[in-house]
């Protein structure tokens, strides 16, 4: 690879009789030939270099891809992992006309737990930890990783994935925590704190809109304005600024038909400029070669953009002489190879690879699969189930029955684990790729028989013995990127549940465990089904399952279901209207997700994929029974930076430090209490900031309409609130009024800790049940912080919403 007559070319070996181990970055730069400096940015993949080229040419990093392990042997052991990372380093140190001897950096996908390496611990995929909503355990999770991923000599993983994925026939919507902000928010804080605190690099990725394409067209083209671009899917890249990440991956995707990779103005501008991040800059696989103009063995554009380092994995030799050839022809400037491989040097300080005796065993072998690690991923996997239906409460189930387990998927860790486990699309894999993982059958079969019960496996739902219950597991065949979009959401693959529907006639419950990488229409199954169970992608430990789903032999429940939904699950399998558009029919809402404790039944539903239902309201297992006028448009109270003409005395405040007195339109001037002002958030643009004073006395901003104003139409809809809230104390409430004293009690707001942007509602029904007259409503909110002591927030889109 590569132009021959550049490859051997000549240049002025430069000195090295200073100690690179102890310079600056600065220093080392200073000292470098443009040739050894370009060598640094370069990114090949393991199976496509050897350490002799590593020294030959200077290479700053490798990468192993998705299913790539050394010497190509899918069995290495973290023993031989380690060996292969010590001959890597022990290749860059060694000096050359293109090396300087500066250690090398090695990349890996340890993107749910060290999924590449046989024999780790395998966690839930990000969906599936979604659901847990539970920060401390994320943190566990990323400490485990980081120290499986350190035990076999790599420094760096290519993780957290902040996406946040709107449109679920996309192929990577499983690599997405949720579309809750405020998860994403603290996720990707948790996690670049869980491994960086391990000594290892993080990774924010992808930046930025991977989540947003049209049609969920993986590497496709997201359309929105910078503004919306960071307000829907930036929360998560404040939370990894906010614990300092290292290095920062570019997107596939396009913005608005830019390649992301091309684009300075989002590269350099937005997330240095605006979001203030001053680490390293990675592209993605080849991603350079998806600009227009270039390939993937030359894209100035990209370096100019701010990418750092290059990840071209095979034909990285020909990349590095191109790349050499624009320097010095002036299309790329010498400072801007100055500044990235700054960069990566100060990387590489911080890591401790320029400890001369520094060695890529930063962990014993023995970590790898640890009983301890699959104890958190296995509490991840309990954490995670969310309990969609339970009709006459099926669930728990005794252990000491007689169970039938129906579908090969029970019994298969490949499904579990779904993509990026073990090989790259998670397919050509069995059992033995996974040792020491339990599957669900292996753990219903431990549970069933310590309890005296009987279990029977059928890959086909027949059976010797009529059973007290069958457990039917439904499951995604594995995917990752590209190979995994969809056109529609119909699930449409029941065979395994239909085979046990004469059981059920027979009075015999039917317990539906689906794993699958997003939500997806199966009304059918659900019909089918007296208990269905949303399990995601578990990963290893499917004891986790068991542990949630069996009570003791008494029927008293063990472990609570816990899971709520971290993405709305979807009522229809097509957008009628836009077929390029996401599903819009909502049959459960994000935060939904049923305990043993609530009775609740679930209706019949529709079963045709093109008949859209929406019908479960957001957080509980009603049925929703729609409002008065279900069409209505939203009632706007404030949005695009101002209240509405409908609310026309404006902004107003009480302040109890003044006997209630009442500021209207002074931003506060009035209230020592209470202040507001009208300002551009970084993310959304005109906002309405809010702040409470230190030791302040209670006090409220409200809106407030000359006339009273029939809200009946929303009778059994929300009152909705998009809040961002920035310092203090973050307990808010609301409360309505028809004209005072006619009013409902105050509703405390259920917002999440960080300080992404967040939609609250509060259904109208809590207005009207303590005291609120909905036909005659003069305020569109009351708002305060129950903790009025140095709080600030800011508040925007408010609104009344029907069902």
């Amino acid at each position: 690879a590569g132009n021959s007559s550049q490859v051997n070319r000549v240049v002025t070996v430069v000195s090295v009789s200073f100690d690179i181990f102890s310079a600056s970055a600065d220093d080392i730069v200073a000292k470098m030939t443009l040739a050894q400096k370009v060598g640094q940015m370069v990114q090949p993949e393991i199976a496509y270099i050897s350490p002799a080229e590593i020294t030959t040419y200077g290479i700053g990093s490798v990468l192993n891809g998705g299913g790539s392990h050394p010497s190509g042997d899918r069995a290495a052991t973290p023993e031989e992992w380690v060996a292969y990372a010590r001959s890597l380093r022990a290749a860059s140190l060694k000096t050359s006309t293109n090396s300087l001897g500066i250690p090398l950096l090695w990349g890996t996908d340890a993107v749910h737990g060290h999924n590449n390496v046989r024999g780790a611990t395998i966690f839930p995929h990000n969906i599936g930890l979604g659901a847990m909503n539970d920060t401390d355990l994320i943190t566990e999770i990323a400490i485990a990783t980081a120290r499986e991923v350190a035990a076999t000599g790599i420094d760096w993983t290519f993780a957290p994935t902040l996406a946040q994925a709107k449109d679920y026939r996309w192929g990577r919507t499983y690599e997405s925590y949720s579309d809750d902000p405020a998860i994403v928010e603290s996720y990707g804080r948790a996690m670049v704190e869980g491994i960086q605190g391990e000594g290892l690099a993080a990774t924010a990725k992808h930046f930025i809109g991977d989540g947003g394409t049209t049609g969920g067209r993986d590497q496709g083209n997201t359309q929105l304005s910078t503004a919306l671009l960071l307000q829907q899917h930036g929360s998560g890249y404040v939370g990894a600024f906010d614990a300092a990440v290292d290095t920062v991956m570019a997107t596939f995707n396009s913005i608005n038909g830019v390649k992301v990779h091309g684009s300075r103005e989002l590269l350099t501008d937005v997330l240095r400029g605006q979001l203030g991040f001053d680490g390293m800059v990675v592209s993605d696989w080849n991603g350079i070669g998806q600009v227009q103009g270039c390939s993937d063995t030359s894209c100035a554009t990209a370096i100019n953009a701010g990418i750092d380092m290059v990840m071209v994995p095979t034909q990285w030799l020909a990349f590095r002489d191109t790349l050499i050839d624009q320097v010095e022809a002036g299309t790329v400037s010498e400072s801007r190879i100055d500044e990235a491989v700054t960069r990566i040097i100060k990387l590489k300080q911080k890591l401790g690879l320029m400890n001369q005796n520094f060695d890529p065993a930063r962990q014993p072998a023995e970590v790898v699969g640890s009983a301890p690690h699959r104890e958190i991923a296995r509490r991840a996997v309990r954490r995670s189930q969310v309990l969609l239906k339970n009709n006459n409460q099926v669930l728990p189930l005794r252990p000491n029955q007689r169970v039938l387990l129906v579908g090969n998927a029970a019994d298969s860790v490949p499904l579990q684990a779904g993509g990026w486990s073990v090989t790259w699309q998670g397919t050509g894999t069995s059992n033995i790729d996974f040792p020491g993982a339990t599957t669900i059958r292996d753990a219903f079969e431990s549970v069933i028989t310590d309890a005296g019960g009987s279990l029977e496996f059928s890959s086909t739902g027949s059976y010797s013995a009529t059973p007290d219950v069958a457990v039917v597991v439904l499951a995604e065949q594995p995917y990752a990127e590209g190979n995994g979009d969809r056109q529609h959401l119909d699930w449409g693959d029941s065979a395994p549940l239909s085979q046990v529907q004469s059981l059920r006639a027979m009075g015999v419950p039917i317990v539906t465990l689906f794993m699958s990488g997003r939500p997806l229409f199966v009304n059918p199954e659900l019909n089918q089904s007296d208990a269905f169970i949303a399990s995601w992608l578990p990963g290893t430990e499917a004891a986790g399952i068991a542990d949630v789903i069996f009570s003791d032999n008494e029927g008293n429940t063990i472990y609570d279901m816990t899971g709520k939904l971290s993405f709305s699950w979807p009522g229809g399998a097509i957008n009628p209207s836009n077929t390029d558009a996401a599903v819009g029919a909502v049959l459960f809402e994000r935060g939904y997700g049923l305990s043993y404790t609530d009775e609740i039944d679930l209706p019949v539903l529709t079963e045709d994929p093109s008949n859209v239902q929406s019908g479960i309201i957001e957080g509980s297992g009603a049925t929703g029974g729609g409002s008065s006028n279900p069409g209505a448009e939203p009632l706007w109270v404030f949005e695009n930076g101002g209240f509405t003409s409908t609310y026309d005395l404006g902004t107003r405040a009480f302040d109890s430090a003044i006997n209630y007195e009442i500021c209207i339109n002074d931003n506060g001037d009035g209230c020592p209490s209470i202040s507001w002002s009208y300002l551009s958030d970084e993310f959304r643009g005109p906002v309405l900031e809010i702040v409470h004073e230190p030791a302040a006395a209670y006090a409220a901003l409200f809106t407030e309409s000359s006339s009273v104003i029939d809200l009946s139409d929303y009778a059994s809809g929300h009152w909705v609130l998009e809040l961002r809230h920035i310092e203090g104390p973050n307990d808010y409430r609301v409360k309505l009024d028809c004209v005072y004293p006619c009013e409902s009690s105050h509703i405390d707001l259920s917002v999440q800790p960080g300080t992404a942007w967040q939609t609250v509602k509060v259904p109208m029904s809590a207005f009207t049940a303590t005291g609120l007259d909905i036909t005659k409503v003069n305020t569109g909110m009351v708002i305060w912080a129950k903790d009025h002591n140095g709080t600030r927030f800011r508040i925007d889109n408010v609104r009344f919403e029907a069902d």
